[in-house]
């Protein structure tokens, strides 16, 4: 399965919980790609995608919400995304 895993990390937690997941999966055998939401272009090619953020004071960061309004409604297919 080809997995896209982006996420917003502002003090590096989210990214370490990103990048356990990606290897956890690599070891599975899936074919993972992981990106911060500021440095990604456009979403790969993907079975599923992961999003993955930081809660501050209750509520995703605005940056993560803008990116994935923007991105995620042009996922089409039978394509998923867990938030």
């Amino acid at each position: 399965m080809r997995i896209s895993i982006v996420y917003f990390s502002g003090t590096g937690n989210t990214q370490s919980i990103a990048l356990g997941y990606a290897e956890a999966l690599k070891k599975s055998g899936h074919h993972v790609s992981m990106s911060s939401i500021e440095h990604i272009s456009s979403l790969e090619d993907h079975d599923l995608l992961i999003v993955g953020g930081p809660i501050y004071a209750g509520n995703m960061p605005d940056e993560l919400i803008n990116w994935v309004r923007k991105n995620v409604c042009q996922v089409t297919g039978n394509k998923k995304a867990i938030p």
